[in-house]
């Protein structure tokens, strides 16, 4: 599992089991999206809470467009 998905998993209190709802739509995250792309962050606020953010699929995609 990628340290910025058990940095949000962590601060949320989810299992590994846990249904974890889409930020966006409230549908069934499948994805933990940088608000701030990681090529663009500093090493600093690229796995803050801040700049992390449960997407369903869709939505992740709508977000890269």
């Amino acid at each position: 599992m990628q340290k910025h998905i058990k940095i949000y998993m962590k601060y949320y209190g989810y299992g590994i089991d846990d249904k974890i709802k889409c930020e966006e739509c409230g549908g069934v995250a499948v994805d933990i999206h940088h608000r701030i792309p990681r090529s663009r962050a500093s090493k600093a606020e690229v796995n803050k809470i801040e700049n992390l953010q449960a997407l369903c699929r869709k939505c992740h995609n709508k977000k890269h467009i």
